[in-house]
């Protein structure tokens, strides 16, 4: 038991249990070893001080040994035992502390998931730059044949010279050149190892996710009200789908998008079990069988 002198008055000592009996406030009178007598303490002292015990509580029976004594190892499992208890809720919670570095395999790595997005950045740059070469040329001269002019079904020109095409006033093909060398960016700087803000990557989000909107408005349009489809434009579809949802995948991994901690609880479920490519191959797959549908006796039978 550790002794610890206290002031009178006062009914316990920061760092004692509560509880703790108070031993007598007479100060001992122990006799040390090689002394003549019993030590007395000055009456000054004696009158204004008492002993408080600040012993710890008392273990639990399973704890003891069979003599009754601790056993430190009995304890220590113990200790253990609640370490993993705790560490497997966290596992079954998925908690946003341990969250980021808990994405194990290659399809969660910052090399795979940047190295794809910039691939991707990359398609849309060369789709991008195609159109806008050719809406220069049909501008130069509106009845010009285009290298992507296949027959009724694919049409780059017919297409082109469509208002959805040019919707904000200029050819939707400026769009891609000036905002997917953005992506290009981000996807090299993060595969070198770069951490950007959370707000940055939460506004790329926001924006990639309307230009992801944009893509299948176009889709729509060329596909029920224009009657033709843009090779060019299906690619860039394609691969703003496959950054919108790498992007995606990112940030939840990184806790970038500022969501609470269950909806980040369940955003990290949904990546784990692998929607984020369950969704866009579902897109993928629905953009190919619709032009099937409609365009497959065209497109097979030139």
């Amino acid at each position: 038991m550790r002794v610890i002198l206290a002031p009178c008055g006062c009914s316990q000592l920061p760092g004692t249990w509560a509880g703790a009996p108070a031993q007598a406030s007479r100060p001992s009178t122990d006799v040390p070893s090689g002394t003549d007598g019993p030590r007395v303490l000055p009456a000054s002292v004696r009158h204004s001080w008492i002993v408080t015990s600040t012993a710890p509580p008392a273990q639990p029976d399973d704890a003891l040994g069979s003599e009754g004594t601790l056993d430190p190892h009995e304890v220590a499992d113990g200790d253990d035992d609640l370490d993993d208890a705790y560490d497997d809720e966290l596992d079954d919670d998925l908690t946003v502390a341990d969250g980021a570095g808990r994405f194990v395999g290659w399809r969660h790595s910052h090399s795979f998931l940047f190295a794809l997005m910039g691939l991707s950045a990359i398609a849309c740059i060369i789709a991008s730059a195609v159109l806008s070469v050719e809406a220069y040329h049909l501008a130069l001269n509106p009845d010009a044949v285009l290298g992507c002019d296949i027959n009724a079904a694919i049409s780059c020109g017919t297409v082109a010279q469509s208002w959805q095409a040019q919707f904000f006033g200029f050819p939707n093909a400026f769009i891609g050149l000036a905002t997917e060398p953005v992506v290009l960016t981000i996807a090299v700087a993060g595969f070198s190892g770069v951490r950007f803000p959370r707000w940055f990557m939460f506004a790329a989000q926001i924006g990639y996710t309307l230009g992801l909107i944009f893509a299948y408005w176009l889709f729509y349009q060329s596909y029920v009200y224009i009657g033709a489809l843009c090779p060019w434009c299906l690619l860039i579809t394609v691969f703003t789908t496959v950054t919108f949802f790498t992007m995606l995948h990112i940030n939840v991994v990184e806790k970038n998008l500022f969501l609470g901690a269950r909806a980040q609880a369940a955003a990290d479920r949904l990546v784990r079990i692998g929607l984020d490519l369950v969704i866009p191959t579902v897109l993928i797959a629905g953009i190919i069988i619709a032009i099937l549908l409609k365009y497959g006796t065209v497109i097979f039978s030139s």
